[in-house]
């Protein structure tokens, strides 16, 4: 049984003509009598009764009792195209992202709220953020279509593309007590009485830059043992004054603990919106990612 058909038998019940019905479809007749004739077999029972002049046509009383239900189906039928219309529009005002942890103490509540707010075009989006430490614990989500796009501060991987949106400056976690803390920026020459606490091995970045750092000053930390997986544990050396650590820039403050930019051409990382390779985006991420460059961390 198609939609069609069951919208011919509609009309022809409307109008009890077969050449009337053809034209407020905007089918031809022929078509039309084909589709009552296929229903019926469907059926197995007569829905009409012809007439072999005019075209005019009259419901059986298994055509009565069908109609009621043909009714039915269509109504429920349009209630589910509008209910789906309302969902796809919905799912248009949302937006679903990935991003590294830090970038909740900045980024993206001022992306949120201008997502809410202050779109150009006068939209009201709604942000759906997930985080993770790791590109690689959100990818797989990107793939799927379950994100539209990630931020983060490594390059897109292979089967994703992406640009660079803004950036991720890398800033020495110093305790207050330091010389260091007094500054507004150092070089990581002025924290050699400190060892270093390094953040978690394994699949950040962060390290591979904080090598970099230390090469282009011609430098070889001295290793904490506060360094690890956890980043209390290092804040907890800083707070103790044990040690210093390198961090991404997010607001901060406690009681102990200064942050302070280094003064290092490797402090800055590229941050870069990431989606699956030949999604377009839609306007309203374009916007964002607009946004994401004019922003500037307070």
């Amino acid at each position: 049984m198609k939609m069609q058909q069951l919208l011919c038998f509609r009309e022809i019940a409307k109008t009890k003509n077969f050449t009337t019905a053809a034209g407020n479809l905007y089918l031809s007749q022929p078509s039309v009598s084909y589709n009552i004739r296929e229903l019926e077999k469907e059926l197995g029972v007569p829905l009409l009764n012809r007439s072999f002049t005019g075209g005019t046509a009259e419901l059986t009383e298994y055509g009565e009792v069908f109609l009621e239900s043909v009714k039915e189906i269509l109504y429920l039928t349009k209630e589910c195209e509008l209910t789906f219309e309302d969902i796809h529009q919905y799912r248009s005002s949302e937006i679903r992202i990935g991003c590294s942890d830090r970038l909740t103490f900045g980024l993206i509540p001022k992306l949120t709220k201008y997502a809410a707010f202050q779109m150009p075009n006068g939209d009201s989006v709604i942000l759906r953020v997930r985080t993770a430490y790791h590109l690689s614990d959100l990818v797989g989500e990107i793939e799927k279509g379950n994100l539209d796009f990630g931020l983060f501060a490594e390059k897109p991987p292979e089967g994703f593309e992406g640009e660079v949106v803004n950036y991720d400056h890398l800033v020495a976690m110093v305790p207050d007590s330091h010389p260091a803390a007094e500054k507004t920026s150092v070089r990581l020459s002025e924290l050699t009485d400190l060892p270093l606490a390094l953040p978690p091995a394994g699949g950040t970045l962060v390290n591979h830059y904080i090598k970099k750092m230390f090469q282009e000053e011609q430098l070889e930390p001295t290793l904490s043992e506060y360094g690890g997986n956890l980043v209390q544990d290092r804040l907890l050396g800083v707070m103790l004054g044990k040690c210093f650590t390198i961090t991404s820039n997010f607001p901060l403050d406690l009681q102990g603990v200064k942050m302070v930019a280094i003064d290092n051409p490797f402090s800055r990382r590229e941050l870069y919106a990431i989606w699956k390779k030949g999604r377009t985006l839609s306007e309203n991420e374009r916007k964002l990612l607009e946004f994401c460059k004019q922003y500037q961390e307070e």
